[in-house]
């Protein structure tokens, strides 16, 4: 037998061991067979189990119907599933487990009614603590009152109907599906339509961001940002009303009260705070501000349209403007005509004139005044002389503030928008302009509506009225206090009277205002009555000269004022003294030298024969005019009452 290098001889076993080696790979191979065969049975046995459970999960889908809460409490909650899987990710197995934990205040692995209420409105969804213990109930294994709810059926239900994770669902299909399904109301839901004062708000806090943009650049989440940081005064991350209205004050320079600041706040009070949120305000703000870069053609008709609802814009504070009066119309052409003459004598401009004459009679140039002196006094320099009724009139329609005091830098910069500069042709600008023809629509359409009532009555009397004398009647008997002026509810009343009903509220005040002639807020119902018919002796002022005995004519006074049918004539006022004369005429810079030539009478017997000729004369021109209405008003009368007892045969 050969011999090999390095070879190794083994021990042999001994038969014992040999023996127990194969007893034991026996066993283990029976044992193996054994538990394949035991786990092969519990697998088939599971896998039974489950198709039993589905089978019997299948047939109570098929069968049952879910209340109608059930259903709504499921399609909230996969809305809100499918929302969390597609921003942030996870399985409805993991997002609903997370809910459970995160709310289980417990700790007990289930959830009470109270528990999800809670749960269920801090994802937004709004629901009664009724809806909950309903849900509650019907997820639980027990029927006792107070008993909470497991998740396993629960997820079963979310997951009926889905789509696997593998899936691809788009926006709009997953949009369309949480429109078909039932579900609560969530509370973003109740912010969708935006009430008509948020619009208009926004409208303008756009606007106040597009001149930011222009004049400072930057861009709107900056501004917005800003203005949130710099106003929230408690660091709450939000603004309160009272924050809200001094911001729109201070920085925005918008028009604003509490209750608006209130409605605007509760809209976006989007966590229940009492406080408007920063994140939904922007998004709105934003939605049609475009960037600064970017550059959009907009049409005549857009254009117009915008600024139109800017104009009407509550919030938007609307420059000062006196409101439309026919002497004020009046008053400024006379101003306008005699700065021309001056500057066509004298040059300069109006701008230098005017300012020149108001300034003098405000020294310390507050802009304002406040005397009815001081005011005749300025437009005397101009070249107009108007009354002390006439000038506190033009106090109130100046006065910005309501302190009685007028702004005269608005009257300055009317007059100067309407006259010509040394630049312009002075032939070009229209000083033909009367101030009837300035007449606002709104009072247009009153007087045009007041002709066509009292032209219906004449035409119905048949002739036997006369339009001009009814309508100035109708006036006079509302007039209780025979002042020559009616307030808004007689003017309303005697509107009623004549069948104007179709005479809006607007155009009554509109016509109360524009004949307003001494600021008394009282129709002139004469001056109104002219304009419509013409002059007539009923509604014009009675000049009559100066008579020598005082008694003579304040009863002749008395006498006319007794007549209904005419102006009322004031009792001739004998106290001037000279002293006082001559204060007065200081009053207007009149030196004292010509004071004192004027006040001379030097007057020869022709002349003075002459001139009392000539007041005879006026003064029965005057009388002949009074005779000839009342006896005009006499006729129409008798024709009346003669018309009267003929239908009614008396």
């Amino acid at each position: 037998m050969p011999r090999y290098k390095n070879a190794t001889i083994t021990e042999k076993k001994p038969v014992q061991e040999i023996r127990a080696d194969i007893r034991s790979y026996i066993r283990n191979e029976r044992d193996t067979v054994l538990k394949k065969q035991m786990a092969l049975k519990e697998a088939i046995k599971s896998e039974d189990q489950r198709r039993l459970e589905f089978i019997a999960w299948k047939l109570k889908q098929d069968t049952r119907s879910l209340p109608l809460n059930i259903m709504k409490f499921i399609g909230s909650l996969k809305k809100s599933v499918r929302e969390t899987i597609r921003n942030k990710g996870g399985t409805p197995f993991s997002i609903v487990r997370e809910l459970f934990v995160y709310w289980d205040t417990d700790k007990t692995g289930q959830i009470s009614a109270e528990e999800l209420k809670r749960c269920m409105n801090s994802l937004g969804v709004l629901i009664t603590m009724n809806e909950c213990e309903e849900v509650v109930k019907y997820y639980s294994k027990s029927e006792v009152d107070g008993a909470e709810m497991l998740y396993d059926e629960l997820l079963r239900d979310l997951s009926y109907g889905e789509p696997s994770l593998i899936a691809y669902v788009s926006e709009k299909e997953e949009a369309e599906q949480n429109q078909k399904e039932l579900r609560f109301e969530e509370y973003q839901e109740t912010f969708l339509q935006k009430p008509p004062i948020v619009v208009k708000f926004l409208e303008a806090v756009r606007e106040w961001v597009q001149k930011l943009l222009r004049d400072v650049g930057g861009t709107p989440d900056q501004h917005i940002r800003f203005l949130f940081k710099f106003y929230d005064y408690d660091y709450s991350s939000g603004l309160y009303a009272s924050e809200l209205v001094i911001a729109c004050k201070r920085s925005l320079k918008l028009k604003i009260d509490q209750q608006q600041a209130q409605e605007i706040v509760t809209y976006y009070d989007r966590k229940n705070q009492g406080q408007m949120q920063y994140e939904p305000f922007l998004k709105d703000v934003c939605a049609d501000v475009k960037p600064i870069l970017t550059f959009t053609e907009f049409t005549p008709r857009r254009i117009a349209e915008a600024k139109k609802s800017l104009a009407r814009n509550p919030f938007i504070p609307k420059p000062f403007a006196a409101p439309p009066n026919k002497f004020l119309e009046k008053f400024k052409q006379d101003c306008r005509q005699a700065l021309q003459n001056k500057i066509n004598k004298m040059g300069g401009s109006v701008g230098s004139w005017i300012r020149d004459a108001f300034v003098f009679w405000d020294p310390g140039y507050t802009r304002k005044i406040a005397s009815t002196e001081a005011l005749m006094g300025a437009t005397k320099r101009i070249g107009v002389t108007i009354s002390e009724e006439e000038a506190l009139l033009l106090i109130k329609l100046y006065d910005k503030l309501g302190t009685g005091e007028m702004h005269y830098d608005y009257f300055i910069d009317e007059i100067m928008k309407e006259s010509p500069n040394f630049l312009m042709d002075s032939v070009l600008v229209d000083t033909s302009v009367t101030p009837t023809t300035r007449t606002p629509p709104l009072v247009e359409g009153c007087m045009q509506k007041l002709k066509t009532a009292v032209n219906a009555f004449v035409r119905k009397s048949k002739g036997l009225l006369n339009a001009k004398d009814m309508m100035h009647g109708t006036f006079l008997r509302f007039d209780t206090a025979k002042s020559g002026g009616i307030d808004a509810v007689a003017f309303k009343s005697a509107a009623k009277e004549l069948r104007a009903t179709t005479a809006t509220d607007a155009e009554l005040s509109a016509t109360l205002k524009w004949f307003d002639t001494n600021g008394t807020h009282l129709l002139d119902y004469s001056s109104l009555t002219r304009q419509i018919y013409g002059e007539d002796v009923s509604t014009e002022k009675l000049t009559l000269p100066r008579l020598k005995d005082s008694k003579k004519f304040n009863a002749l006074a008395e006498s006319l004022n007794s007549c209904t049918y005419g102006s009322t004539i004031a009792p001739e006022d004998r106290s001037l003294s000279l002293n006082n004369m001559a204060t007065t005429m200081n009053l207007f810079g009149v030196k004292a030298g010509t004071q004192e030539r004027n006040l001379e009478l030097v007057e020869n017997p022709a002349v003075k024969l002459a001139r009392i000729k000539m007041k005879r004369i006026k003064i029965l021109t005057e009388k002949a005019k009074v005779e000839k209405k009342i006896q005009s008003v006499d006729e129409q009368r008798k024709k009346i009452l003669d018309d009267f007892k003929e239908r009614h045969g008396k």
